[in-house]
């Protein structure tokens, strides 16, 4: 039975905030390269880094098998909970594949884009998935949601642009609500969902797992 998160140090049950600093920040630091359509993204980290937010493509398995093959033990228990080992073909498949309606993925990667050809990985970088954010629909106008960062990476605002740019890409496919599931033990997802500038609300499914579900109705007046 579900029962609201009443341990203070995750900041009570819900939270209602206006979709401001953080989405607009993100906005702002997120600039698109080539025709809008594209939904390709270059962005700047806290670093200074610059990475490239883009969709998934049928052709980003191996990049998707290494990125996942990257991780450290700790990381990729938070995310997939059960999968330590490798990673079976069917399921990197599967994740490399989405319809960009029910099913679709943003990869933040470490390779620039030719300014005359931003559909383009520059040749003289190879190419490396650095993050994924994913959404697979539930029911109507709701869809599960799913992130991780390479470790490496981890600190740097990357998981927010990606959650950004995948949130903003639901809600004009007409979701109105993300939910997902995590370990209470999971610090970055929970920060980043008290930070993320949207209305949410937590509840403890188990003394190991929280439930989340976001409110997205609130980017209507964010620009993207």
């Amino acid at each position: 039975m579900d029962s609201p998160l009443l341990s203070a140090d995750l900041g009570g049950m819900s939270a209602s905030l206006s979709a401001s600093s953080s989405l607009t920040h993100v906005a702002a630091i997120s600039r698109a390269v080539g025709a809008p359509e594209n939904l390709v993204y270059r962005c700047t980290l806290r670093d200074g880094v610059v990475v490239t937010v883009r969709p998934i493509q049928n052709d980003d398995v191996q990049r998707l098998l290494a990125f996942h093959l990257g991780l450290s033990p700790e990381t990729r228990f938070l995310r997939f909970a059960h999968l330590l080992g490798e990673f079976p073909d069917d399921l990197i498949s599967r994740l490399s594949c989405v319809d960009r309606d029910e099913r679709m993925a943003f990869v933040a990667t470490n390779a620039a884009r030719k300014p005359d050809e931003p559909d383009e990985p520059d040749e003289s970088s190879v190419e490396q998935i650095v993050g994924v954010a994913r959404y697979d629909r539930v029911r109507q106008q709701v869809a599960e949601i799913a992130a991780v960062v390479a470790d490496r990476w981890q600190g740097q605002g990357l998981g927010l642009i990606l959650m950004y740019h995948l949130a903003m890409y639901a809600r004009r496919q007409g979701y109105t609500t993300f939910i997902s599931t995590m370990s209470r033990w999971n610090d970055r997802a929970i920060r980043a969902l008290m930070h993320c500038g949207l209305p949410y609300t937590l509840k403890e499914l188990d003394e190991d797992t929280l439930s989340a579900a976001v409110d997205l109705t609130q980017l209507d007046c964010v620009g993207g």
